[in-house]
């Protein structure tokens, strides 16, 4: 039984490679300073092309490149090209006539020209180009095939030139830099304003409590008053009522004199007329 499985399982999988080996075909092209090794569709299937896409196929012994179309068998597969002197000078993948995964590129001496990443047609990630010696002159990010953050261009490894783009177009440091004050200043503003509320909050817990103590103040004197004006009703009620001492004076003196007026006549008696003696 496991004998016969395993000729069946065999068989079954001999089969899908020869259908997968009849669905594409390897294509040596010849050209006056390089060749390529490339497989591609045996039938042209047709799909709707889109049209910020760069497809690649192949027609009358030459590979063709169009934006938004094709007319012809579709790469799909790996992709070698080589110097006439048998170095390599790219290799990468298709799928469907779009570029996918890393591509090399070499220069003829066998030094790395360019190091790219690719998703379903669009270079993406980090882009990196040397010059003949090997030496990395630029780095650049992509996203979606478009120039997306930092390009750095070096010379003998130093940076001679930074810039930055967003989504292809180009973003001056002064605009990043006035951006990035903004964003402090925003966050500045937003901290002073959690600060005020703090202190607000802060200063009415402060000021409720001397509100009472005020409030107290204001009582006390005012039971003082009160305190004042009961001990002055008592006094004027205990005290009794004095008379002006210049009244007293002015009126005594009048009785008195009165008094003595009257006393002296009745102490002085009637003068009797002296009797006249005759003789």
């Amino acid at each position: 039984m496991k004998t016969s499985l395993f000729f069946i399982l065999f068989i079954t999988n001999s089969i899908i490679a020869q259908v997968k080996q009849k669905e594409t075909a390897t294509v040596y092209l010849n050209y006056p300073e390089y060749s390529v090794k490339v497989n591609v569709l045996n039938s042209v299937k047709k799909f709707q092309a889109k049209t910020y896409l760069t497809y690649y196929w192949y027609s009358s012994n030459r590979i063709m490149e169009t934006q938004g179309g094709y007319e012809g068998k579709i790469l799909d597969g790996p992709y070698t090209a080589f110097y006439l002197s048998n170095n390599l000078k790219e290799k990468g993948s298709f799928k469907k006539g779009l570029k996918t995964g890393e591509w090399t590129t070499w220069f003829q001496n066998g030094k790395i020209h360019e190091m790219n990443n690719w998703k379903n047609g669009l270079k993406t990630g980090v882009s990196k180009t040397f010059n003949n010696e090997g030496v990395l002159i630029r780095e650049a990010d992509f996203k979606y095939g478009q120039l997306n953050g930092c390009q750095i261009d070096y010379e003998n490894g130093k940076v001679i030139d930074k810039k930055k783009f967003k989504k292809g177009v180009e973003v001056s440091v002064k605009d990043t830099l006035h951006k990035n004050s903004n964003e402090k200043k925003d966050i500045l503003v937003t901290e002073q304003k959690t600060n005020e509320t703090k202190v607000e909050v802060i200063n009415k817990d402060k000021l409720t409590e001397p509100k009472q103590t005020v409030e107290k103040k204001k009582k006390e004197p005012a039971n003082k008053t009160k305190v004042k004006k009961i001990k002055k009703s008592k006094l004027k009620e205990t005290t009794p009522k004095l008379e002006n001492p210049k009244q007293k004076k002015a009126k005594t003196p009048l009785k008195e004199k009165l008094k003595s007026v009257f006393k002296k006549k009745e102490k002085s008696p009637k003068a009797e007329p002296p009797k006249s003696e005759t003789k």
